[in-house]
C-alpha cells in the first residue's frame, strides 16, 4: 500500500463574502504526480501557500507524513538589485542550495 504524504479535509478558505473554496478534501500519496488546473482567481496559489504553511485557513485540517518537508516557488519572485542570473538561483537558506553554491 502507498505512503498517504498529504491529507486535506473539508478545507475552506474565504476572504470576506468570496469563498475560494469550501470544504475541499484530498490525499496526495507516495508515487502520485498532481496538477491543480482551474481558471484565474479560483484559489490555486493560495491552497499551495496553506499547504506550505504561509497563509492560515478559515476551517478544515492538513496532516503530512511526519518526514515530509514542503517547499513552494513564489509566482513572482523579489530579487536583490544588481545579482546575476547565477547569483539569484543560488540564493536561498536551504543547506543543500548553499552548499552547491558555495561548490560553483
Amino acid at each position: 500500500m502507498a505512503a498517504n504524504y498529504l491529507q486535506v479535509e473539508n478545507l475552506t478558505k474565504s476572504f470576506g463574502d468570496n469563498h475560494l473554496f469550501e470544504n475541499i478534501s484530498f490525499g496526495i500519496f507516495e508515487g502520485q504526480r498532481v496538477a491543480l488546473i482551474a481558471k484565474n482567481g479560483s484559489g490555486k496559489t493560495t491552497l499551495l501557500n496553506i499547504i506550505a504553511g504561509k497563509e492560515s485557513y478559515d476551517s478544515g485540517s492538513i496532516a503530512f507524513r511526519r518526514d515530509l518537508r514542503v517547499g513552494i516557488l513564489p509566482q513572482d519572485p523579489k530579487y536583490p538589485d544588481g545579482l546575476t542570473v547565477l547569483q539569484a538561483c543560488f540564493l536561498s537558506d536551504n543547506d543543500v542550495v548553499k552548499t552547491i553554491a558555495e561548490y560553483e
